[in-house]
């Protein structure tokens, strides 16, 4: 799992995609609008889901419930909390 702010300064998300692409399984990216490295202050991250739950249910999903991830998944948080699905880009 990849996790970030649209605005990134540390780990630019153009660089997260082209990244990913060179992972030869399947990735699951979620990006916050407006958010910077660190995700929490701006609406995007307060409205929409908990950044820290959200990876810690990814990992015990993998982990705990050996849950393999099935195909890419591109997640974008929108300002208003809402989850969009979008194709990798």
């Amino acid at each position: 799992m990849v996790l970030g702010g649209e605005l990134d300064e540390l780990a630019p998300i153009k660089h997260v995609f082209e990244t990913c692409k060179n992972v030869p399984g399947p990735v699951d990216i979620v990006v916050y609008q407006n958010e910077r490295h660190a995700p929490g202050r701006l609406p995007s991250s307060q409205l929409g889901p908990h950044w820290y739950a959200m990876m810690a249910d990814w990992l015990a999903a993998r982990v705990r419930d050996r849950i393999p991830i099935e195909g890419a998944r591109y997640r974008y948080v929108t300002a208003s909390g809402k989850v969009e699905q979008r194709s990798m880009p």
